[in-house]
Parts: C-alpha cells; structure tokens; sequence
C-alpha cells in the first residue's frame, strides 16, 4: 500500500539585514543636485562641493539679483558636517561657502511659482541638498538586502530551501534613528513582511 505525503504548509521566510555602505554614492557627482555649492578655493576643504571660488566671487553671487543663495557652514572637529544654519562654535565652525542657484534655473524648474513662493521652494531645495551631503560626509549611509528561505511543512516535519538573496538596496542616505522606517518604505514593506530584522548588528526583531 503506497503511504502519500501531505504538504500542510509552505510559508516564505522574509529577513532584512541593515549595514553601513562602505562605498556609498556621492549625490552631488553620482546624481543630479539642481543647486550647486562653491567652497573657498586654496582651503583644506577646498575639495568638498561642487565649485572652487574666490572670496571676490563668492560675495559676487551672494550679491547677485540673478542668484538665489544661502550661506553653507561648517563644522571641522573629528570629521566635518554641512548645514545651511551656524554651529555656534567659533573654534571649529564658520561660513564654509555657498549654495546658489540662477533665478531662470529655478523659474524653469519651478515654472507655477514666482516671488516669494518660488525662494521659499529653493530654499526647501538647498535644505534637503545639504542635508543629503552631510549624511553623506558624516556616513549616514546604508546597504540593505532581504533574504528568503521557503519552509515547508510535510506530515508534521518542516523542510527549509537554501536562503537566498530577494532583493537589495545600497547608498540609503538617513539619520540613524530614521534608517529602518526610510528602507522599509524603500522597500515598499512594513516590519510585519519579515521574521526577522537586524540593523547594524542588533538585532531589532
């Protein structure tokens, strides 16, 4: 009499791992910023931003009715950070350089705002540019990749595939605290997707 195996279940085991990027991408050369940012040239730190400038050029665009500006500092003490606000610190920070855009560069990518409305845009532009850059310099950048397995349940007993990789994101730019939530929609799921979840080897589910 031939004995017939039962398939119970078969389930799909989902988990996602969180690293540091050690080779991140550099979002003001590997994509396209619609600002650009000019640094002192002959400085230190004359390779960071876009464009090397002299003093005499830099007060020319911050003057320009044909530029929208904002004054980017730094803050150079065990690593360096950008930020369009001041530090603070007159030991370590100071005015670092500019981040500007030519007002037709902005009305035709912003084609329904004028005036005020379309600096208020800009600025809300430059913002998230900086902010961007500085997770960049200071390292808030991440790799991700999901893992899946099929469990299998055949009369009681369960019977596991070999894990393999689904799918995988790298150069995920986000604070710390933030990083799960910003791979999570990334990924277009919701912790309730996996079994398990580790970021930067702690084990959060």
């Amino acid at each position: 009499m031939e004995i017939q195996s039962h398939v119970l279940a078969v389930k799909t085991i989902r988990s996602l791992t969180i690293a540091y990027d050690e080779c991140p991408v550099n979002p003001r050369t590997d994509y396209e910023p619609m600002c650009k940012i000019a640094t002192v040239a002959g400085t230190s730190k004359d390779h960071l931003g876009d464009i090397r400038m002299s003093i005499e050029e830099l007060n020319d665009i911050r003057k320009s009715e044909e530029c929208i500006s904002m004054p980017v500092y730094i803050m150079d003490h065990s690593g360096v950070s950008l930020s369009l606000t001041s530090f603070n610190d007159k030991w370590d920070s100071g005015v670092f350089g500019l981040i500007y855009i030519s007002k037709n560069r902005a009305s035709h990518e912003f084609e329904d705002l004028s005036g005020l409305d379309l600096e208020r845009k800009i600025w809300e532009v430059m913002e998230g540019e900086i902010s961007l850059y500085n997770m960049y310099l200071i390292g808030s950048c991440y790799y991700a990749v999901i893992k899946t397995q099929k469990e299998t349940e055949i009369d009681g007993e369960k019977y596991y595939t070999k894990t393999e990789n689904e799918d995988s994101l790298s150069s995920i730019f986000a604070e710390y605290g933030d990083i799960l939530p910003e791979v999570l929609s990334c990924f277009g799921m919701a912790e309730e997707d996996f079994e398990s979840i580790t970021v930067l080897d702690r084990k959060v589910k």
